[in-house]
């Protein structure tokens, strides 16, 4: 962005559950994908501990479930998230960028402000 432009980093958006969306310029493709996530360790008992699931946006317009291996135990500390680049991926415009889009979503919305 340019010093005259501006952008609201959270924006109220239509989903069921908390969500934090990731947009790529390019496909996912080429062996194994770690994203780094540095957070702020957040401490929260087993039974409240957040569930987060990965998602896709898929060849036929749909989000599809995606595996990962998740180095921050549910977005509640810094470590890595480690993904295949699904071969069915494409792109959809959100948020007024045409992107390839993963999603994490908190199922049982038990993240704390």
């Amino acid at each position: 962005k340019t010093e005259n432009e501006s952008f609201q980093p959270f924006q109220p958006i239509a989903d069921e559950h908390q969500t934090l969306y990731l947009g790529f310029d390019k496909k996912l493709l080429k062996g194994s994908i770690s994203l780094f996530f540095s957070l702020e360790d957040q401490r929260y008992p087993d039974e409240k501990r957040p569930r987060v699931q990965w998602y896709y946006y898929a060849e036929g317009d749909k989000w599809t479930r995606l595996d990962v291996v998740d180095g921050t135990e549910n977005l509640t500390r810094s470590g890595t998230v480690e993904l295949l680049g699904p071969p069915d991926f494409a792109q959809t415009s959100l948020f007024g960028k045409e992107k390839y889009w993963l999603k994490a979503v908190d199922i049982e919305d038990r993240f704390q402000p």
